[in-house]
């Protein structure tokens, strides 16, 4: 099953929202402040810099794909993360296994 590049960056979103929700962390809270994926209507993040650095960042790797397995997505996130050079948004995200992220997207 291939998920859409949004959609991905929206689960991500998720993923480290709900754990922060278990866990709040100030500096976590800072970025997803930034990529709250829900502020305006169109696709984006409240801080567009997020946003436009994850399509960049999906770009490079997978050309002009606009969706990829969900597997791969899972991977894409943390690839994302470490890119950002946020440990405390990496720890945070792996939180979440890579089976326990394709059963909930797969849904």
């Amino acid at each position: 099953m291939k998920i859409e590049i949004f959609e991905i960056f929206k689960n991500m979103f998720y993923v480290l929202d709900s754990e922060y929700d278990n866990a709040p962390n100030y500096e976590l809270g800072e970025i997803l402040s930034g990529m709250n994926p829900f502020l305006f209507s169109e696709k984006g993040s409240a801080v567009q810099y997020f946003y436009k650095d994850f399509s960049r960042l999906f770009q490079e790797n997978f050309g002009d794909v606009q969706s990829i397995e969900i597997d791969i997505a899972y991977d894409f996130c943390l690839l994302y993360l470490e890119a950002l050079a946020s440990n405390v948004a990496l720890v945070y995200f792996k939180k979440i296994s890579k089976q326990e992220w394709v059963r909930i997207l797969s849904n």
